[in-house]
């Protein structure tokens, strides 16, 4: 299982358990508040006999303004240390290594022209920087080599429900069905017509195109 999606996972199951407990605490707030305003209201010796023995007991002095206030700042409490932690569990999820050193080309969601049609972009397209071999960013197993015309190589590494795909690569080092692990070489990339060589990265999550500046360290 890759580290982003386990820390998805906790990252969910925080944030269910945090507004879990702010909703039964905020409705047993006021469920006891809505209790002892009902019995004030109520001039009866039974119910004035339970109110003493509450301020008797636990020293209670009953005021409207002020259980309002004591339930605003529980709420807010409760709502600051939430956010506290959802922001908190945030920052420490970490993205993957950039596979090379370069810009971000084109983007995610961008209009490209293919073959005539205009569609929206599934990845990003790296520019890069340095003559370095781009590396892979996840281990996994080579599930698609695929030769694209002129567009060169196209390699799928696939790790339980995620897919990264790796283009414009005039050759590559791997085959069909090998093992890769983090920081192998998956190929050698291409010049294009302009002189400049790129990398092409998609990811896959279940089988759908999401951004991988999002997961990755651009």
């Amino acid at each position: 299982m890759n580290k982003f999606k386990v820390n998805s996972s906790r990252n969910n199951l925080y944030k269910h358990n945090y507004v879990r407990s702010f909703i039964i605490k905020s409705i047993v707030t006021v469920a006891l508040l809505l209790g002892l305003l009902v019995m004030k209201k109520i001039d009866l010796k039974p119910t004035n006999v339970v109110l003493g023995k509450l301020e008797q007991g636990i020293n209670y002095n009953f005021s409207i303004t002020e259980d309002g206030k004591r339930i605003y700042n529980k709420a807010r409490g409760l709502i600051d240390k939430s956010i506290e932690s959802i922001v908190a569990l945030k920052e420490k999820t970490t993205k993957y290594d950039t596979p090379i050193s370069g810009t971000v080309y084109k983007s995610f969601g961008q209009d490209v022209n293919v073959n005539g049609e205009i569609l929206k972009n599934n990845g990003v397209d790296i520019k890069s920087q340095s003559k370095m071999d781009p590396k892979a960013i996840i281990s996994g197993t080579v599930s698609d080599i695929e030769m694209r015309g002129k567009k060169g190589y196209f390699v799928t590494i696939k790790n339980d429900n995620m897919d990264v795909v790796y283009g414009y690569l005039s050759k590559t080092y791997l085959e069909k069905g090998s093992t890769v692990e983090v920081s192998d070489i998956v190929g050698l990339l291409g010049t294009n017509k302009d002189g400049n060589q790129y990398l092409r990265i998609e990811i896959y999550i279940d089988g759908i195109p999401v951004d991988p500046s999002d997961y990755i360290d651009l």
